[in-house]
């Protein structure tokens, strides 16, 4: 199987695998080994041993996608999403679409598609594909189909699953998972099984709790703007009645729009029940003006670098508040909470 993507690659792909060891021997990429050099690496891992082969796909630019197909040759594919991610490069979402979509011509014929009905530049490719689609989403006819907050009907069988992690969007994930495993003749029951079985990858949503009593949420693996609303917004939602800290860097690579991108993030940013907002990064300065303008009343600070605002941070550390901290991978906001300590 060959799982690639704007958001969710690595997190579905160990979705996929967990469901997988369920029924056999499964080869996978490990981590995030998904690129020329990372994904043959994994590739020649595989034996005639293995059951089943589960390799992430990642893309920068157009033609990455058809290389890595060639190398994989998969029989599943699974289109998770498309957006604003890696703008730099592909020069738009349409850019995006086209490279992601090569992986289309890399399944054989008698492969599958896995397909979102629920993202608008995917779900035509239903049509074009016919038997060969298998669809997941919130609408009635994917194939599975998203039942929130913790349901999925699989080929019209209704499961529930018990997730070892929150967000809308991991349900999503989970049901792109059930779609690929689905497609590749595995039943409800292993798949359930192996959704459960799952656990986040560190710096992925990755809960912890710090000595000070302080909820804390690490989300620093790797930030667009896509990934950045909806992880603040299960953050959100998940720590509903604690008080609200977000520590937020640079989203990366997203070109000529990241200026107007960090901007509406700022303006969005303006209408959540928050206690503080910590900025980092020069690009995060444009999402600092319009917070700073709109008069909100919570704290917001912003600096080019974390060290001019830590020792406020250090303060919000306490057993009433939850704290969330999202950049792009060269931010390394991993390192601002080893200055805290961790549990």
């Amino acid at each position: 199987m060959g799982i690639t993507g704007s958001n969710g690659k690595t997190t579905t792909k160990e979705m996929v695998r967990c469901i997988c060891l369920r029924v056999g021997a499964t080869c996978a990429s490990v981590g995030n080994l998904n690129n020329q050099v990372g994904l043959p690496l994994s590739v020649l891992e595989l034996t005639g041993q293995h059951r089943y082969g589960v390799f992430e796909m990642g893309a920068s630019r157009p033609g990455d996608i058809a290389e890595l197909g060639a190398v994989t040759q998969p029989t599943v594919g699974v289109l998770l999403n498309i957006g604003p991610a890696h703008l730099e490069f592909f020069g738009s979402l349409e850019g995006a679409f086209k490279a992601k979509s090569e992986l289309i011509a890399a399944v054989p014929a008698d492969g599958k598609v896995v397909v979102n009905t629920d993202d608008p530049w995917l779900a035509p490719l239903e049509t074009g594909l016919g038997r060969r689609a298998v669809t997941f989403g919130l609408a009635p006819r994917s194939r599975v189909r998203i039942v929130p907050p913790d349901g999925l009907v699989i080929d019209r069988r209704k499961v529930r699953v018990r997730l070892d992690s929150f967000g809308d969007f991991n349900l999503a994930n989970a049901a792109a998972a059930a779609a690929a495993a689905w497609a590749a003749g595995i039943d409800a029951t292993a798949i359930v099984k192996g959704l459960e079985d799952f656990r986040p990858a560190p710096m992925r949503l990755e809960r912890m709790k710090h000595p000070s009593g302080c909820e804390v949420v690490l989300d620093a693996y790797n930030a667009n703007p896509a990934s950045m609303k909806a992880a603040i917004l299960a953050f959100c939602r998940e720590f509903s009645s604690k008080a609200k800290v977000l520590v937020l860097g640079d989203m990366k690579e997203l070109g000529p729009e990241s200026p107007r991108l960090h901007e509406e993030l700022g303006v969005w940013l303006a209408g959540l029940p928050l206690r503080s907002v910590y900025l980092a990064g020069p690009e995060m300065a444009n999402a600092f003006k319009p917070l700073a303008a709109a008069g909100v009343t919570f704290r917001v600070r912003h600096a080019n670098e974390p060290q001019s605002w830590l020792e406020e941070l250090r303060c919000e550390f306490a057993p009433d508040a939850a704290l969330f901290l999202k950049a792009s991978r060269a931010m390394r906001f991993e390192d601002i909470l080893d200055r805290f300590g961790r549990a």
